[in-house]
Parts: C-alpha cells; structure tokens; sequence
C-alpha cells in the first residue's frame, strides 16, 4: 500500500510538531541534565582549575547535550555541525588535563561514566522521540474524530413554517456519543435524540451509524413504530455486546398532533401554553440493540401554537452536587415551566447554567428544544 503523506510526516520526528515553548521546555531539560557532566571531567585534572573554567565547561557540555538532541529530534544533518565542534572541545578538555598516572585513572573513571550517560541519554531520547510520535498520532486521530463529531452533531437553531428549533449538544470528552438531528422532507419534520451508552472514540462511532440509518429511514416512514423496529436491527448488529442506544423521536406532518416514539429514554416534555401545565410522554420500551427482536410501538399527542417541547439525555439530569444530590429531571421540569415563554435560547442557557453550576459534568449533556408556531 502506497505511504501517505500524513504517514511519512508522522514517520519523522515529532519534535517539529511541538510549540516553540514545548520545545524550549525540553532543550532546557536536556541542558541541566548533562551541564554537570562536566564535573566528571574535572576530577581529571591535576589542579584545580578557576571557577570561570568551570563554569565554561558546564555551559559547553549542556549546549552539545542539547545540539545532539535537537539532532536527533529534528534534524539528523546538523550533526555535521555538532560532532566536528563536540570533537574541538574533547580535544581541548584533553589539552587541560594532567597525565600523571593517578589522574589518568580518575581519567578513565570519569570518561566511562560520561560514555554510560551518554548511552542512557541516547535510549531517552529514542524513546521521547518513537513515543512521542505515537502520542502525536492519537491526539491528531482523536483530533480528526472531534472535528467528525461537530459536523455529526452540529448546533441547532432555525424555523420553520411550523416550529422554532433550537439545541445543542456537549460532549464530556473530545468525541461524545449523544446525537440530536432535525429535518424535514415532503412535507414532514423530523427531530429526535439518541444517547449511546458510554461516551468517547467508541460511543461516537456508533452514534455516526445511528445518524445514517436515521436519515435513510426516517425521510421514507410514516410509521415511527416500523422505524424503530429497523433501526433496532441496525444497532444490534453493529455494536458491541455491551453498548445500546437511548433514543426519543417526534414526528410533526402538518396537523394538530405529532407522533412519538422512545426507546429506552428520558420522557419527551411537553408544555401546554394554554394551561402552562407540563406533561411527560413517555413509553415502556427498552433501548435500542437490547433484544434482537422487539416490537417498538408509536403514539400520538395534540398541541396548540406557543407549545413547548423538550428532548433531553440524562447527562444534565445525573449530575450530583457536592452533597451527592443529584440535579434530577424534577428542577429541569421546574425550569421550563418558570421560563416557557422566553426564547428558546435563554431557556437553554437557563438549563444548562443551573446543571452546570450544581455539579461535573460526567456525561454527554444534549437539550432540544421546540416550540410550536
């Protein structure tokens, strides 16, 4: 197979990839670390030499510690430069030192602790340098599935001929695995919400599974029920033994009422204008992937203009305080109704403010919000 680019660039060092002040960080590591080398040198000579002398040693053997390294780390060719002056100044050192027998030996004592310093320095530097390059390919992996995840999961804010939409989704790491999507298509619209268990690289690859056998599904159903009968086969089939799928879907077709169907998720809320009274809708369905064969059932529910309803995942209803008090859907529900009115952007901000200031978030956290025109 023909090497990319992207795999040649990762072949070579890593070094080149680090900021200016990563990089700074690592030479002055290097520079103190091999600076007292030049002690070992000193125990050579037959007499004590000046302060300055000593110093200037010190400074020496730090600068070719770090020219070695930054050979190795960035540029094999500036050894044409480093070895020729680490040669003048050996030869130099060599020039100041005594001969007498007993010197000669501290001598050859000195030198073989600096050769096996020299080894121990060379394995360190393979190692930051092969190790080093395999973190830089998982953070641009993990990077790449980022920048995949937001385009999966984009914000949501627009409206249509009948609603207001607006919601978002935050992941607790780089990638989550919660999913909210809205879309319509002859004449009907679609929004709907999935959590896949767990979250990270796994969970948001199956969520990007979810999302396409939505999309291919859902523009040609008009039943809910047989809809989530075919995507329950989908995930099954595609996930590991241990992962399922929370899903909570509406269907509006330009009536009165919508259709709704949950798999295993949180209610969908619904807030009458008319009554400002809140209601749960919800069905005793698992989630999806549980069972290979599970029949998934649909219902219908009548709204007015001014209604308000909410998807929500559990990552902003299981969130718990320094007292271990979980946030709870009860507040959440306390929340829409003190503020269904607002716009549907302070009502998000006012949700996610309130979760976020009781406690961590340990979870994807995703709210969609819709409001009947």
């Amino acid at each position: 197979m023909k090497e990319t680019r992207a795999d040649q660039e990762y072949s070579t060092s890593f070094f080149r990839f680090l900021s200016t002040k990563s990089q700074f960080k690592l030479l002055t590591a290097v520079f103190f670390s091999f600076a007292p080398v030049a002690l070992l040198s000193i125990s050579s000579f037959a007499e004590q030499r000046p302060w300055y002398e000593i110093l200037l040693l010190m400074v020496s053997a730090g600068i070719f510690a770090v020219g070695w390294a930054f050979s190795f780390l960035r540029n094999l060719r500036f050894l044409i430069l480093v070895i020729p002056l680490h040669i003048m100044f050996l030869v130099l050192v060599g020039y100041l030192s005594s001969h007498d027998i007993i010197q000669t030996r501290l001598s050859i004592e000195g030198m073989g602790c600096i050769l096996l310093i020299a080894l121990g320095y060379f394995f360190f530097i393979n190692f930051i340098n092969s190790e080093g390059t395999k973190s830089l390919r998982l953070q641009t992996e993990i990077g790449l599935a980022k920048q995949i995840h937001s385009n999966l999961v984009p914000a949501i804010a627009r409206t249509t001929q009948s609603l207001e939409l607006f919601g978002k989704s935050i992941p607790s790491s780089e990638v989550g695995g919660d999913l909210l999507d809205v879309f319509e298509e002859n004449g009907k619209l679609g929004l709907y919400i999935a959590d896949v268990s767990g979250h990270g690289v796994q969970a948001g690859v199956l969520m990007g599974m979810v999302k396409s056998a939505m999309r291919m599904r859902l523009l040609n159903s008009n039943d809910l029920a047989s809809l989530l009968n075919d995507l329950n086969q989908v995930v099954f089939q595609v996930k590991r033994p241990e992962m399922f799928v929370t899903f909570a879907c509406l269907q509006f077709d330009g009536s009165s009422s919508a259709q709704y169907t949950l798999a295993g998720h949180l209610p969908i809320l619904h807030h009458q204008s008319a009554s400002g009274t809140l209601h749960r809708l919800d069905m005793p369905h698992p989630p999806l992937g549980v069972l290979a064969e599970q029949n998934y059932g649909s219902q219908t529910v009548q709204f007015s203009p001014g209604d308000l309803f909410i998807l929500l995942t559990d990552g902003l209803t299981e969130v718990w305080d320094n007292a271990n008090q979980e946030f709870g859907a009860e507040r959440i529900e306390a929340l829409i109704i003190e503020n269904a009115d607002k716009p549907l952007p302070h009502l998000y901000s006012t949700i996610i403010d309130a979760v976020q200031r009781h406690g961590t978030q340990m979870d994807d956290q995703t709210l969609l919000l819709a409001r009947v025109q």
